[in-house]
């Protein structure tokens, strides 16, 4: 149900099921965690980057469980390459905060930087990037520094 919740960026619901005991680590049928959900959609919705980070920030709480911020999905990425991706620094820098590894390779050996760059590429559509595109990509290599 959380994965539901990921999918629509209800942070209401985030918190009322976090609240109620779920897990935040249980995989929705396509192997993808509540967390993976909100950073693959977080390029299309702020509100799902919302929900991102207030599900870390839920789960970081004594009483809830640890929320696994490397999950992989089965080519290897990580929440942290979704959110560099979607071109969420600030989810980027929560994740990083939360103890994600900054120094993961997917299953074909791209990191966070890598991500960052492909996340810029799609949303350029074929667009040489600019400035504020590198500009992008070296503030996520800051982060990970």
């Amino acid at each position: 149900v959380l994965g539901a919740a990921a999918l629509s960026g209800n942070i209401t619901l985030c918190k009322m099921l976090l609240e109620a005991g779920a897990d935040p680590n249980t995989k929705t049928p396509n192997g993808m965690t509540p967390l993976m959900v909100a950073c693959n959609k977080s390029a299309a919705s702020p509100l799902h980057a919302s929900f991102a980070i207030t599900l870390v920030d839920q789960c970081e709480r004594a009483d809830r469980p640890k929320l696994e911020v490397d999950a992989r999905r089965s080519d290897g990425s990580t929440p942290l390459m979704a959110a560099a991706m979607a071109g969420q620094l600030k989810v980027v820098q929560r994740l990083v905060d939360a103890g994600a590894d900054g120094s993961a390779k997917d299953n074909d050996g791209d990191g966070i930087k890598e991500y960052a760059r492909i996340g810029c590429q799609q949303r350029k559509r074929g667009q040489p990037l600019d400035d504020s595109d590198e500009e992008f990509i070296q503030a996520v290599s800051k982060t990970l520094a």
